[in-house]
This record gives C-alpha cells, sequence and structure tokens, in this order.
C-alpha cells in the first residue's frame, strides 16, 4: 500500500479565496447599488475567505454537505460583514445576488486559479474577470433602463440649463390646444425648485390649458422652453467635450406642463414625457 502525502498551503488557499471572494463583493455592491466602506468589504471578504480555508481542512465525507455549508455559511457571513443588514428581505436580495455573481464568476476563477501555476497570473486574470463582470452589469443595466423608457434631460431657458430625469409616458396624450404641440409634465415640487420665483407669479411665460384624468378636470400652467436634450440614462454624453451620444436627441421649444396632482408616485423621475412629441425630435 503507498501512503499518499498532500501538502496545503493554507496561505495561498486564504490569498486566493479572499482576491475570490472580494471581486464577488464589489460586483454585488454594483448590482446592488449600496455604499460601503474599504474595512467592511476587506472584512467581509477575509470572513469568506477564512470560511474557504476551513472547508478546505476539515474533512466532511460528503462533498454536497461540504459545499452547502461553505456556501452557506460564508454568503451569509460576508453579507452581514459588508452591509449594514436591517430587514431579512435585504438580507435574502444580496444573499441571492451573491450567490448568482459566485456561480457566473468563482467557476471561471477557480478554473483559472487550477491551470495558471504563477499567482501574478492568476491574479491578472482575476482583475480581467471583474472588469468583465463589471462591464456585463453596467451594459445590462443600460438595457433596462432603455426598456423602461428612462431619460436624462436638460432644460434650457435663455442662459440657464437645468437637469432632470424623465420616464416615456404612453399614456400622456395632452396637448397644447392652440400649437397643437405634445405637452411633458412635470411636477410640480421640481418645477418649483426649478421656476419658483417665475411660477409663483405665473408671468407672461407661463399660460394655462385644460386637461383631464381619471380625478377630474381643471387648467394646468405650461411654459415654452427654448430647447430640450434628451438621452437614455446609461449612454454618455462627456460633460466635458460635450459630444452627444449616438442616442441623444435635441427638441425645440417644447412645451412643459405643471402638475398640480399626485401623479409622480416615485421620486426616480421628475417629468412625464409625451412619446408623440418624442417621435419629432431633431438628432
Amino acid at each position: 500500500m503507498v501512503a499518499m502525502h498532500y501538502e496545503v498551503y493554507v496561505d495561498l488557499i486564504f490569498l486566493i479565496n479572499f482576491m475570490m471572494d472580494g471581486i464577488l463583493l464589489l460586483l454585488t455592491v454594483g448590482i446592488l447599488k449600496c455604499r460601503i466602506t474599504w474595512g467592511r468589504l476587506f472584512l467581509a471578504a477575509g470572513v469568506g475567505a477564512l470560511v474557504g480555508v476551513l472547508m478546505t481542512v476539515i474533512y466532511l465525507p460528503n462533498f454536497w454537505l461540504k459545499s452547502m455549508l461553505a456556501y452557506l455559511c460564508g454568503g451569509a457571513g460576508m453579507i452581514f460583514c459588508a452591509f449594514p443588514v436591517r430587514s431579512f428581505r435585504f438580507f435574502a436580495k444580496a444573499f441571492m445576488v451573491l450567490m448568482i455573481c459566485t456561480f457566473l464568476m468563482g467557476g471561471i476563477l477557480q478554473s483559472v486559479s487550477r491551470s495558471v501555476r504563477s499567482v501574478g497570473i492568476f491574479f491578472l486574470f482575476a482583475g480581467m474577470a471583474y472588469g468583465f463582470g463589471n462591464w456585463m452589469v453596467k451594459f445590462l443595466e443600460m438595457l433596462l433602463v432603455r426598456r423602461q423608457g428612462i431619460y436624462e434631460i436638460e432644460l434650457y431657458t435663455g442662459e440657464k440649463c437645468f437637469v432632470v430625469r424623465g420616464k416615456m409616458d404612453t399614456g400622456n396624450s395632452l396637448k397644447d390646444p392652440c400649437s397643437q404641440k405634445p405637452v411633458h409634465v412635470m411636477a410640480k415640487k421640481k418645477a418649483e425648485e426649478l421656476f419658483g420665483e417665475e411660477l409663483r407669479r405665473e408671468n407672461k411665460n407661463f399660460y394655462r390649458i385644460p386637461y383631464s384624468t381619471v380625478q377630474g378636470e381643471g387648467e394646468m400652467p405650461v411654459l415654452e422652453i427654448e430647447k430640450m436634450y434628451l438621452q437614455p440614462v446609461g449612454d454618455g454624453r462627456s460633460r466635458k467635450t460635450g459630444k452627444l451620444a449616438e442616442s441623444g436627441r435635441w427638441m425645440k421649444h417644447p412645451v412643459i406642463g405643471i402638475c398640480q396632482i399626485p401623479v409622480f408616485e416615485q421620486e426616480e423621475y421628475d417629468i412625464l414625457l409625451n412619446p408623440e412629441g418624442l417621435g419629432g425630435v431633431e438628432s
């Protein structure tokens, strides 16, 4: 009988797991749109790496049980160390995102770690994997935002420029009865913030048009501004160079209505865009 002898380099296992767990946590933070400190990140990655070392040196006859304990204990420990968990719902969401990142990226990194002999080359591949994963997260977010019809909007009135966020609203078919221009509806709270003094006085720049909703009828103050620039959130318009994204559009003399009814249930956007108006924008 030949006795088998294995050497386990605990420090190397810990270092590799620390790097992989740190990458997975960074991807999880990016998807959840949370902010954590570097101290929390290093602590969570250290806890995950420690669990990985323990699962390596501790003998358990059942491989699947061992893997399950590693994922559950390591994942839960990393979540509690990285994030200020205040509810089970947030914990479940963060744990699920971490597990998805683990299965997608962890398999790649594990394969690389077994096929390369140099730790430096492994770190190089790990950095490339993180860069690719981070790009994929941003790309998928951009596709989701486009599908939801969310835009970043620049409003130009004279020498002033205001930046707001808008959402395409297929239910908005309001038009100015005189000019027949489509009306884009802005939340009253945001309008008071941008045009406070003018809106309070309702000077010659403002006029009123009739509108009707399921809640009733009334009159809405509207304002025709000089121009408006729209681009889907996530596309790149450089603030330094002013170079427009290919998907960006200019609209001349748009009509902005001030909504006095609570149709803005969330604060993710400030303007409900009229889709008919977007059909005639200029590049």
